[in-house]
């Protein structure tokens, strides 16, 4: 029976550990598929004007996330097509 005991605590241990849902650092899962229609809106808007990357991506970005995410975030992709 001593067996058996540790085997049970072992798969409640574990069981637990599955339940627990992914995030992407401190990027929640549900957040993905409105970012990335803001991201996609935001760079339909530079390729349209030249500009207005940042000024339609972080204000609505920053709804959702924090500053310190959401910078870094939108300096890659916008520095990203400057050549």
């Amino acid at each position: 029976m001593r067996g058996f005991a540790s085997l049970c605590q072992y798969t409640t241990s574990t069981h637990s550990l599955l339940q627990e849902r992914p995030t992407f650092g401190a990027v929640e899962p549900v957040t993905l598929i409105p970012a990335a229609i803001i991201i996609l809106v935001a760079s339909m808007a530079k390729s349209t004007t030249g500009f207005g990357f940042a000024l339609l991506g972080t204000p609505f970005l920053l709804l959702m996330w924090e500053p310190r995410l959401v910078v870094p975030i939108l300096y890659h992709w916008s520095s990203s097509w400057t050549g």
